[in-house]
C-alpha cells in the first residue's frame, strides 16, 4: 500500500533524494557503460538479482557493506536482495514494502533505489551493465565529479567506484507501437571512509508498468499512482517515515531536473545515518547533517553544514555542548543558503558532543542539531609536519628547523602573508586547561607549502607548560580552517638555563620534585586497613565505594583496565595528595582467587 506507513518495532528510514530545485544549466553524460567498456551484463531474467561480493566494503547509512545485490527492477541493495513475499531468491518487482512474516518488521534492507520500477530487459528490454573498477580514468571522473559537487570534500580521492546502467530498459508486459525506454545510471564512490552516489538520468519516459495498471502501450497513467516508481534510499536506522509517491511528470523531468545543477544528476553522500543532499530543505524541521562527522581534539577543520537553508543576512552560530553543558561557541561562516561551515576552537575532551546551528534570534532549544565525535588527537594525522622530527635539532634552541603543510589557497588565500604561525603551550594551572600562544614564529608568509625558521629560548617556557604544539592560521578575518602539528616537547624554546645546561636544568627539577614528594608524607602508612574478603568490602561502605567500572556482574570484562580482577572499591576518605595538590583515593582491586 501507498501512504502512511504506520510505526513499527523497527522502522527502516526511506531518504527521498530528489530535490529539483533549480532548472540546470548544464547536461551531463553517463559514465561510460556495455561491455566494451568493461562492463559485465545482467542476465537477461525477469526480476532477478545478481550478487556482487566487493573486496573493499562499501560504507553505507552508517554501515559497512561488502556484498550488493543489482536489480533488473532499478534497485542496489547491500548484504540481501529485495526479494520476492513467496520466492526470497527473487528480486521483487512492484515498487513497494511489507511485512513479509507478519512480525511487525520491515524487513527490505539498504537500498538504493535508482528507478525501482516494473522493469523487463528479457527479449529486447534492454540490459543492465555493472562493474567495480578503480581504473585511473574512472577514479579521476569519480573524484571530479565529488570535488565539484560537494565543495566540503576537495581532499577526497575515490579508491573505488561501482557503475550499474540499466540501457534503454522496458516494462513488464509492454505492447503497442510506443515501445517507451528508460535510460539511467548509478554511480557509487568511496574510499573506504566516505561514500557518494550519483543517480544519472538519460532518459524517462515510461513510470509504470502493466502489473500496477499502467498503460500497456505508454508505461504511464491516466489517473490513480498506485505502484509508481521510487527513487530514493532505504536505511535501516529505526525513523519513522512515509513510502513516497511521486507524480509522473516529476519523475520523467528527472533528466531535465538536477540537485547540482546539472541535467540529470542528482549527488549524495551517503556514508552516514544520514543522506546529505547538497541542496537544502527550506522545511522547519529540516534534519542537520555534517561532514566531517569527528575531528582531533585540537579541531581547527572545517564542519560543513547541510540540510536546513541558511539565511545569509543573519548570523549563524555553531554550540557545541557536553552533558548538557555548552562547551564553545564559534560563529559559522555561510557562504549560500545551501552551504555553510564552522571551525571549533580545541576541545579538552573526547567523545560525542551535539553541535547546533543557533540562528540569531532563535532559540537554541529549537535549533537544527546532530552530533559531533572529537577524538584523541593522536589518532588524527598532523596538518603540519615537523621536518626531521626525531633528530636532537629540536630539543634545543638556535637550530634551523622546518615545517610543512599541504597548500590550501582556496582557504587561506594567494596573498604572500596569507598566514601566521605561532606556537602554542599546553597549561593546566588556573583558570583550566588552555593552550597559551608562547612564540610567534612569523605574522605573515605565504601559503606556499613550507617554513624554515631559527628559535630562541623564551622565559616564559618552563617546566610547567613544556609540551605544546605548532598552529598555522589565515590572515584574513573570515574563520578559516587551522592547522596543528603533532604534540611535542618544546626544548627548542625552553627557558636560558636549560638552553645553558640541559642536565642540571633537568636534575635540578627531579630533585624539586622528590623534594615535594617526600613532604606528602608516607603513602603506605596513610592506608586504610585492606577488606579481607568481597563480602566486607561491599558491606563496608563507610569505608569503601565501588568502582562502576568493575564490579563483579560485569565479569572480568568488565575490569579492563585492571587485568584478571573482579570488582574494585575506591577508599571512601581521600588519605594521600597529589603531586598537583589534589586529594586522592586509593583503588583496591580483587581478583576471583
Amino acid at each position: 500500500m501507498i501512504g502512511e506507513r504506520k510505526k513499527n518495532s523497527f522502522c527502516t528510514r526511506l531518504v527521498l533524494m530528489l530535490c529539483l530545485t533549480w532548472a540546470a544549466e548544464s547536461q551531463a553524460e553517463l559514465y561510460p557503460s556495455g561491455t566494451g567498456n568493461g562492463d559485465t551484463a545482467l542476465s537477461k531474467q525477469n526480476n532477478i538479482a545478481q550478487r556482487v561480493a566487493l573486496d573493499k566494503a562499501f560504507p553505507f547509512g552508517g554501515k559497512y557493506h561488502s556484498t550488493l545485490y543489482i536489480g533488473d527492477n532499478g534497485v542496489i541493495s547491500f548484504d540481501e536482495e529485495v526479494s520476492e513475499e513467496s520466492d526470497l531468491a527473487r528480486n521483487r518487482h512492484l515498487p513497494y514494502y511489507y511485512d513479509v512474516d507478519g512480525d511487525g518488521r520491515i524487513e527490505d534492507p539498504d537500498t538504493i533505489f535508482a528507478f525501482w520500477a516494473d522493469v523487463d530487459i528479457t527479449g529486447d528490454g534492454g540490459n543492465v551493465y555493472y562493474r567495480v573498477t578503480s581504473s585511473t580514468t574512472t577514479l579521476d571522473q569519480a573524484t571530479a565529479d565529488v570535488h565539484t559537487y560537494f565543495r566540503s570534500n576537495f581532499d577526497f580521492r575515490a579508491q573505488v567506484v561501482i557503475v550499474v546502467t540499466w540501457d534503454q530498459v522496458s516494462f513488464f508486459d509492454q505492447t503497442g507501437a510506443s515501445d517507451p525506454r528508460n535510460t539511467f545510471q548509478a554511480v557509487l564512490i568511496h574510499d573506504g571512509q566516505e561514500s557518494f552516489v550519483l543517480l544519472n538520468y538519460g532518459s524517462i519516459t515510461w513510470v509504470v508498468g502493466t502489473r500496477m495498471d499502467g498503460d500497456p502501450n505508454t508505461g504511464l497513467y491516466t489517473d490513480t499512482q498506485l505502484g509508481i516508481a521510487i527513487v530514493g534510499f532505504l536505511m535501516g536506522d529505526g525513523t519513522i517515515v512515509k513510502n513516497f509517491a511521486y507524480e509522473q511528470d516529476t519523475l520523467r523531468s528527472l533528466s531535465a531536473d538536477s540537485n547540482v545543477d546539472v541535467e540529470g544528476v542528482y549527488a549524495y553522500k551517503v556514508d552516514g545515518s544520514s543522506v546529505i543532499d547538497p541542496v537544502c530543505n527550506a522545511a522547519p524541521e529540516a534534519e542537520l547533517s555534517i561532514t566531517p562527522a569527528r575531528c582531533g581534539m585540537m579541531g581547527g577543520e572545517k564542519i560543513y553544514l547541510y540540510g536546513p537553508c541558511w539565511a545569509v543576512e543573519k548570523v549563524q552560530t555553531c554550540v557545541f555542548s557536553y552533558g548538557g553543558e555548552i562547551i564553545q561557541q564559534v560563529n559559522a561562516t555561510v557562504i549560500n543558503t545551501n552551504e555553510a561551515y564552522c571551525v571549533p576552537e580545541p576541545f579538552f575532551l573526547v567523545g560525542e558532543v551535539t553541535v547546533t546551528v543557533l540562528e540569531a534570534g532563535d532559540e537554541l532549544a529549537n535549533s537544527p542539531s546532530t552530533i559531533y565525535s572529537v577524538i584523541e588527537s593522536g589518532t588524527v594525522t598532523p596538518t603540519v609536519t615537523r621536518q626531521n622530527s626525531g633528530t636532537s635539532s629540536w630539543d634545543k634552541a638556535g637550530n634551523s628547523l622546518q615545517i610543512t603543510w599541504d597548500v590550501d589557497q582556496e582557504s587561506f588565500g594567494p596573498s604572500d602573508s596569507a598566514l601566521s604561525i605561532t606556537v602554542l603551550a599546553y597549561r593546566e594551572d588556573n583558570p583550566g586547561p588552555r593552550w597559551v600562544n608562547v612564540y610567534m614564529i612569523t605574522n605573515a608568509t605565504a601559503d606556499d607549502g613550507s617554513f624554515t625558521f631559527t628559535p630562541t629560548a623564551q622565559v616564559d617556557v618552563t617546566e610547567a607548560n613544556a609540551f605544546g604544539v605548532i598552529r598555522i592560521t589565515g590572515m584574513d578575518n573570515g574563520r578559516q580552517r587551522v592547522l596543528w602539528s603533532d604534540i611535542h616537547p618544546l626544548g627548542y624554546l625552553l627557558e636560558q638555563s636549560y638552553q645553558d645546561d640541559s642536565v642540571m636544568w633537568a636534575t635540578e627539577k627531579c630533585n624539586e620534585w622528590i623534594t615535594a614528594d617526600n613532604a606528602k608524607g608516607a603513602f603506605l602508612s596513610n592506608l586504610p586497613a585492606c577488606p579481607c574478603t568481597l563480602d566486607q568490602a561491599e558491606q563496608d561502605v563507610g569505608n569503601f565505594i565501588t568502582d562502576p567500572s568493575c564490579y563483579p556482574e560485569g565479569g572480568e570484562d568488565t575490569c579492563a583496565e585492571h587485568e584478571g580482577a573482579i570488582s574494585c572499591f575506591f577508599s571512601a576518605y581521600a588519605t594521600f595528595i597529589s603531586l598537583d595538590d589534589s586529594i586522592l583515593s586509593p583503588l583496591l582491586c580483587l581478583s576471583s582467587t
